[in-house]
């Protein structure tokens, strides 16, 4: 009880509302109750003596939140007692939802090692069995002449030779009459890094039924098994750390909706903090596992702000999942989006972190939103949040019906 201004004011709270505060605090890990009371009259001018109307007994609305709701598809607004209460809730269980994705990115990031020699053996695979069929076709006799020894005579012809051209062993030395442009033509046109290509001398069986003829070929292009495929680890990484940077602003957020100091619309930072959060990946067999990895690299790249594809050259990266889309016949969807820095999610996210981002208030908020309402549709699917998208729409206008 505290004397003020000749009033004299006396701390309250009902039993039923002391209750719900009591397990609110206790399922959100408080370390205590404090009981306070406050003047909470209309008049805050500098002459504190607020002012004559009568005071209302009534409670400020306590929300209690479902512990159980983690994440948005699975939200149910019924379950609280106003449009307030579903702002918050849903604020938290995105703030759980994405606390869950950066948990399952860090134990990525722990057994990426492991999961990258597979991953490199595949693309190191792909991309020499492209190279083999180019190679073996008639297009590569415009970029390797072969010089042919046999117990007979010497001979050069553009490559590739028929099979049983020869009566009798041979050796063939692949050699390059057009460097610079073999190069180009295998980044540009066959999506195979220049520098993963090596040069090597084996035997080659009989390649007909019937031939009599086997042979040497002597410095043939193939992709080593050491080759430099780079690692996208430094990716995650990158990522990691804004994705903790993004964790940390939804959780003050949600704490300012909490103490009502939040005076902008709820629903501009519900549709800003849920476009980020993608679809989830698993690892499965090899064919799939790349293409997880890939996925899961392409829907974090927006994150790792200036770094992005570039840390492991965005030209490499792009060459990578094109190989892997032709020879898996998978389309990766999100790549259309990491492809353009200049498209919607980037703006998004760019506006949200790094050193240009704007700052955690309710213009900022809105601003990122209106750029988010008018994403094209295909690219939220693109990027896995377009179901995510209009669960979000539907629930919030459930909650003003």
């Amino acid at each position: 009880m505290i004397i003020y201004d000749e009033d004299q004011w006396v701390s309250f709270l009902g039993d039923e509302h002391y209750a719900q505060r009591s397990k609110f605090m206790e399922k959100n890990n408080f370390l205590g109750i404090a009981d306070w009371a406050i003047d909470l009259e209309k008049d805050y001018s500098r002459d504190p003596t607020g002012d004559d109307g009568s005071d209302s007994n009534q409670a400020a609305e306590i929300c209690i939140f479902d512990s159980d709701e983690d994440d948005l598809i699975d939200f149910n607004p019924a379950k609280y007692q106003s449009s307030y209460c579903v702002s918050i809730a849903m604020m938290l269980a995105l703030s759980k939802e994405f606390r869950k994705a950066l948990s399952e990115y860090n134990a990525i990031n722990q057994d990426y090692d492991e999961y990258f020699e597979y991953y490199k053996r595949y693309i190191g695979k792909t991309a020499n069995n492209t190279l083999a069929q180019f190679m073996l076709s008639k297009e590569s006799g415009k970029y390797f002449n072969c010089h042919y020894i046999t117990s007979k005579n010497e001979r050069t012809y553009p490559c590739p030779f028929e099979p049983g051209s020869f009566l009798g062993d041979y050796t063939a030395r692949w050699e390059p009459t057009d460097q610079e442009g073999f190069e180009k033509l295998m980044s540009d046109k066959y999506n195979i890094t220049p520098s993963w290509i090596g040069y090597a001398t084996f035997s080659v069986p009989r390649l007909c039924v019937g031939c009599i003829d086997s042979g040497n070929w002597v410095d043939y292009p193939i992709i080593p098994p050491d080759a430099n495929i780079n690692n996208p680890k430094d990716i995650i990484g990158k990522s990691r750390t804004n994705m903790r940077t993004f964790q940390h602003m939804i959780d003050a957020t949600y704490i300012d909706l909490m103490f009502g100091k939040w005076s902008g619309s709820t629903n501009d930072v519900l549709q800003t903090i849920s476009m980020p959060i993608g679809k989830k990946e698993k690892k499965e067999e090899t064919v799939e596992l790349v293409l997880n990895i890939l996925s899961a690299i392409l829907l974090i790249v927006p994150y790792a702000g200036g770094l992005g594809a570039a840390a492991m050259s965005s030209a490499e990266m792009a060459r990578i999942v094109r190989l892997v889309e032709a020879a898996a016949n998978a389309g990766l969807a999100a790549y259309g989006v990491v492809e353009n820095p200049e498209s919607a999610p980037f703006a998004v996210l760019g506006m949200l972190l790094g050193s240009n981002a704007l700052s955690r208030d309710w213009k900022s908020f809105a601003t990122v939103s209106s750029v988010a309402r008018k994403m094209d549709s295909q690219v939220l699917k693109d990027m896995g949040i377009w179901e995510r998208s209009l669960t979000l729409e539907k629930k919030v206008n459930l909650c003003r019906a």
